[in-house]
């Protein structure tokens, strides 16, 4: 099988070197693997005034107050990089420790500026993700 990529609802997976854009500027040239972005500004709605959105807190069933507007995560496959976004950006500020814990690139927004890079994200140019662990094992 040869180069391709697949684009899941703003996730990317690709087997061949893609330059893919990063939310708030930048862009990142994945090789292999899957990017995921998961974030409160994407899906959000008002409910008696106050602001929701799609990305519920399991400890307490209300939309997550996490610092960051989003995470943005490489890993070994498309759903590896968004079951770590996702949990990154739940886990509020103990994200960014818990990806350099596991060894998993990340990218932390607060608003529109990056606040937050971990395992070596702001020096690598390029991603083949194969070797980064996958939760799913």
């Amino acid at each position: 099988s040869g180069p391709g990529f697949v684009s899941a609802g703003g996730d990317l997976a690709t087997r061949g070197p893609m330059d893919v854009a990063l939310p708030g500027g930048e862009a990142v040239r994945i090789v292999a693997g899957g990017i995921a972005t998961s974030g409160s500004v994407g899906r959000r709605w008002l409910r008696g005034g106050v602001a929701q959105h799609h990305l519920i807190d399991p400890r307490t069933g209300a939309p997550s107050r996490s610092p960051w507007t989003g995470v943005t995560v490489v890993g070994a496959s498309c759903l590896a990089a968004d079951v770590c976004a996702k949990a990154a950006f739940l886990l509020g500020a103990d994200g960014p420790v818990s990806l350099e814990r596991h060894g998993v690139p990340g990218r932390f927004l607060d608003g529109d500026r990056v606040a937050q890079i971990r395992w070596n994200w702001d020096r690598a140019t390029a991603f083949d993700n194969a070797g980064l662990p996958d939760p799913g094992d």
